[in-house]
This record gives C-alpha cells, sequence and structure tokens, in this order.
C-alpha cells in the first residue's frame, strides 16, 4: 500500500467514525502542513505533540515520500481530504 494512501485511510478513521463529531482545526491545518511545508519546519511543527523519536522519525519519512510527488498530485490528495472534512463536519 502507498504510504499516501495510509494518511488518507488514517485521516478517514479519525475523522468519520460514529461520534458524529466535527473534524478538529488543528488536525487540519497538520494535514495540510504535512503535504507542503518544508521537511524541517514539519519537523518543528511535531515538537509540540512531544511524539516519541522513533515516531517523528517515521513522519518525518513518510513526509520525504509525499515531497517526491508532483504537485497536481498533491492537488489531488488536498482536493480529497477537503471533501472528507466537508462530509464529516455535516
Amino acid at each position: 500500500m502507498k504510504p499516501v494512501l495510509c494518511v488518507l485511510l488514517v485521516t478517514l478513521a479519525f475523522c468519520c467514525y460514529e461520534a458524529n463529531a466535527a473534524v478538529c482545526s488543528p488536525l487540519v491545518s497538520d494535514l495540510a502542513r504535512f503535504f507542503w511545508e518544508t521537511p524541517s519546519n514539519f519537523r518543528a511543527n511535531l515538537k509540540k505533540y512531544n511524539a516519541p523519536r522513533q515516531a517523528v522519525q517515521a513522519v518525518v519519512k513518510l513526509k520525504g515520500c509525499v515531497d517526491q510527488m508532483p504537485d497536481d498530485k498533491r492537488m489531488k490528495f488536498i482536493e480529497t481530504l477537503r471533501n472528507v472534512v466537508v462530509a464529516c463536519n455535516q
């Protein structure tokens, strides 16, 4: 399974569950950062979560794969995530 597909599936799991809660804006902004920030800025942003070093390294490694994608493909993922957020916030 492609890494970006994993991110999309995790996002769906967080957003669309039975509790029917709205997607929090920090999640949305962190996902946008995942697709567009530089790796160093993204790593600095992850520090606020106090995550284990191995987890941070894994996310930054995944981001490295996403950064190699062409911008048009990234925009398709962003649009899909936007649609998920809209559907989950209804």
